[in-house]
């Protein structure tokens, strides 16, 4: 039998819609321009990858915050991250486009451009050994005041590789301007000081005791205060401290000349190996440019050193002045092109590595790049080919073999991943990277929710009854195949909800959601329902405000009187690497009328323990129930446990208000088990 409550009386329904509105007219105002500039900020940043589990929950209304710890697909398991999350393939990615390993730092011929790299804390997806174009304004003062002590106190090494930053971020900027020009000047004097000596000055100070004497009085003769100079030279490298007996020439300034420009390319090259100096090979190697502007092999190195701080925009005009002094240079060319896969130019990359392509058709270094381009636009299984090529080449290649485990994992072939990362570690035994990978847990592909409960309503109703099992299939890394059946028991009459849907990874950290549902003779429920979402990580974040993912929703639900339209807008703010998030929905719906009517829900998780997870939130919109939609507000909380790696358990409550119709409250337990 029917129930029917009728329509909210025509004033109290304007009255309460009114105050609703005008209650969340500032909040929806916010919410829509952060919605805004967070989709405009995610389509100008051009980055890789990032997490690929901290999407919204695409599901219906409330209800869906009731279940939302269990009983939704793979994308919405929020409450297993853990471990779990930092091993995600995504995030491995991610981490291996960031140059800060080991595979990624090599002196001459910048293959680890190409390579692999990263930590697996899952703390940092990326690592910045400069100043990133994306400081904003408020970091403007700290770092030319950094700058210019440095430059006061004679560190022209730190001075300018600062300055050099903050031209790139901040163009035009007169003191930045002024202070490097200030330290151009001092470099200058510097490289006059090393090679000025002509024959009649050496011979002047042939007869002193340490030839560093004659650099001193030189750099006090060119320079306006012979102290600085001093102090400055006091820094560098002492020369033989004993001059030779025999007599100076022409030729033996310049043989000195020369060592010590080999023995300054030797120290940067040596730097250029460490992380930690990567700053100080850069300055060494401007340093040297300006004595020889015309070096190609200098700007190459200068190039590379550049690229492992992520100053790649800088990097890319070094690389360009030395093809443009070396058209023919390999490295140079092959640098240029793995940049070009690093800031996502793959058309440009691709036109390049053709060419070498075309010239080296057998070289593994090129081929392991091209592995890499086919590897960041997702195209898994061209990049296994092609490392399946290399490793036929050099079979003790551990870079091929490392990212052949990357690109089988992110294919959800975990078993033929750990294959290869076996064989990277034979091959390479130190490395962390291969190791942490090895340890990672093989990745269930099936995953089964089941839940149920029972809701008690206010006299004069009959209690409620519902349960559902949903079953999903992990297809791949970019696909998950869903399927529900849900029995609800509302006012002695019964109904058995089909669903089926799709889950798909359109682009790095954007998903896709489409779910249709079907309710064969319909008493209570929609006889069919039809959705879509767009989901979307528009910023990463840091240790402590993390990934903030975005939501746009549609749904229409047809009832024997007409269709329902629901449009949810919804925001996911994580902090602490997601020990504690803030969810927020702004619920649009249209009913059979076409009435609008605005409502909210609002949610807060987060972590008590390790395994164990609470939840809590109020929402105020509207509930239908038998085609009749109600205001409804209702207060909600939930726990989850995790049992173990691959089960969870929860339990779940809510306490409904259904105006001028019934109270409810709601007792649900589900269960997940992955398999």
């Amino acid at each position: 039998m029917a129930v029917s409550f009728g329509e909210l009386p025509h004033k109290k329904k304007k009255d309460l819609q009114t105050n609703r509105l005008f209650g969340l007219a500032l909040l929806t105002c916010i919410g829509f321009s952060l919605f805004v500039f967070c989709f405009i900020s995610y389509f100008q940043r051009a980055q890789g990858f990032g997490r690929a589990d901290a999407s919204l929950r695409a599901s219906s209304g409330r209800g869906f915050m009731l279940r939302s710890n269990l009983t939704d697909s793979f994308e919405i398991d929020y409450e297993a991250r853990g471990r779990a999350n930092q091993l995600h393939p995504k995030r491995i990615l991610k981490q291996a486009l960031v140059p800060n390993d080991r595979y990624s730092v090599k002196e001459a011929r910048v293959t680890g451009l190409g390579a692999v790299g990263g930590t697996n804390s899952g703390n940092t997806t990326e690592t910045s050994h400069g100043y990133g174009g994306e400081k904003t304004l408020k970091a403007y003062g700290a770092r030319f005041a950094k700058a210019k002590a440095a430059f006061q106190a004679h560190d022209l090494i730190t001075a300018k590789n600062i300055t050099d930053q903050l031209k790139v971020d901040f163009p035009g900027n007169g003191d930045v301007e002024e202070l490097d020009r200030s330290i151009e000047r001092v470099y200058s004097q510097q490289n006059q000081t090393l090679v000025m000596l002509s024959l009649a000055r050496a011979n002047e100070l042939i007869g002193s005791r340490h030839i560093d004497l004659s650099l001193k009085l030189s750099a006090a003769k060119n320079n306006d205060d012979s102290d600085k100079s001093i102090n400055f030279l006091n820094q560098l490298p002492q020369l033989p401290q004993k001059i030779p007996t025999e007599p100076v020439t022409d030729a033996r300034v310049k043989s000195k000349h020369d060592d010590r420009f080999a023995a300054q390319i030797a120290e940067a090259d040596q730097k250029s190996h460490s992380p930690a100096h990567f700053s100080q090979a850069e300055a060494i190697y401007r340093l040297l440019l300006r004595s020889a502007p015309k070096n190609g092999e200098l700007w190459r190195k200068l190039a590379a050193v550049q690229s492992f701080q992520n100053k790649f925009a800088i990097a890319e005009q070094s690389y360009r002045h030395a093809l443009s002094i070396k058209p023919e240079d390999f490295d140079a060319r092959l640098g240029l092109a793995n940049l070009y896969i690093w800031r996502n130019k793959i058309k440009d990359a691709d036109i390049l590595l053709r060419s070498l392509r075309r010239e080296f058709p057998d070289n593994p270094d090129i081929m392991l790049a091209e592995a890499q381009m086919l590897r960041n636009v997702g195209d898994y299984k061209a990049a296994v080919a092609m490392l399946s090529r290399i490793i036929v080449l050099s079979p003790n290649n551990a870079e091929a073999w490392f990212m052949l485990g990357d690109c089988q994992r992110a294919l959800f072939n975990d078993l033929a991943a750990r294959d290869a990362y076996q064989q990277a570690f034979r091959i390479d035994p130190t490395n962390p990277n291969i190791f942490d990978r090895l340890n990672a847990d093989i990745r269930k592909r099936w995953r089964l929710d089941l839940n149920g409960g029972f809701s008690s309503l206010t006299n004069p109703y009959s209690n409620w009854g519902e349960g559902g099992v949903g079953l999903s299939y992990r297809i791949d890394e970019k696909n998950t195949l869903t399927g529900r059946l849900t029995i609800l028991r509302h006012f002695d009459e019964t109904d058995r909800k089909l669903e089926i849907g799709l889950i798909r990874e359109l682009v790095p950290k954007t998903w896709s959601v489409i779910r249709i549902g079907w309710t064969p003779g319909a008493k209570i429920s929609s006889h069919y329902e039809i959705e879509g979402s767009l989901s979307a990580i528009v910023r990463e974040g840091d240790d402590i405000v993390g990934p903030l993912t975005m939501t746009l929703r549609g749904k229409t639900a047809s009832y024997a009187n007409g269709k329902v339209h629901t449009i949810f807008l919804g925001a996911r703010q994580a902090f602490f690497h997601d020990q504690f998030a803030v969810t927020g929905i702004w619920v649009n719906t249209f009913n059979q009328r076409n009435d609008y009517n605005s409502g909210y829900i609002a949610r807060i998780d987060g972590a008590l323990f390790k395994a164990l997870r609470a939840y809590i939130g109020y929402s105020d919109m509207l509930e239908a129930s038998n085609g009749e939609l109600m205001a409804t507000k209702a207060v909600f909380s939930g726990l989850s446990v995790g049992i173990n790696v691959n089960s969870q358990l929860g339990l779940n409550w809510a306490r409904e208000h259904r105006y001028e119709a019934f109270d409810r409250s709601l007792y649900d337990i589900a269960l997940v088990r992955k398999f």
